[in-house]
């Protein structure tokens, strides 16, 4: 059975718990229920799908000049070929390890600003319901329903249209 560092730091060096108001979130629901993160993932999968649209067309350009190597060609003129084709191979796996190494900075950078959000509006909450302690979910063994506060970070991220107006 795994425990969280947090529960062993706590019952090892005997912190004292009580009086402690404690809660937990279930992170994955409540990063899920961000709206930035619908739009982030769209602005990625439109990336991707960009990038890959790129790389389809060099694949396209070395495809046509292997099919070019199966005419008749002077010697000298299917080592050239043969070199410009190799050169370009290259080039496509350098364009494919930049666009995923770009690609996953991206991703990198975007979940981070989505969770720097979600933790000021979860230490937020917590201020204001006089939490001491919010844990993850995965992290707490056993805690009742009402120690579990992922439903109203859930509804403070997701304002409800009528309230808006």
């Amino acid at each position: 059975m795994k425990v969280s560092k947090v529960l062993w730091g706590v019952m090892l060096l005997g912190l004292p718990t009580w009086g402690m108001n404690i809660a937990f979130i279930d992170s994955q629901r409540v990063f899920s229920g961000h709206p930035e993160t619908k739009m982030a993932s769209e602005a990625l999968n439109k990336e991707v799908e960009q990038r890959q649209t790129e790389l389809k067309v060099a694949e396209e350009e070395i495809l046509a000049m292997r099919e070019e190597l199966t005419k008749p060609l002077s010697e000298e003129a299917r080592r050239r070929k043969e070199a410009t084709i190799k050169v370009k191979l290259e080039e496509l796996e350098k364009s494919r390890q930049s666009a995923l190494s770009s690609l996953e900075e991206r991703r990198t950078k975007l979940e981070a600003q989505i969770n720097k959000k979600i933790y000021e509006m979860i230490e937020s909450l917590a201020k204001e319901k006089g939490i001491d302690l919010v844990l993850d979910k995965n992290s707490v063994i056993y805690g009742t329903s009402t120690s579990e506060i992922t439903d109203e970070i859930i509804e403070r991220m997701n304002p409800k249209k009528d309230e808006a107006k």
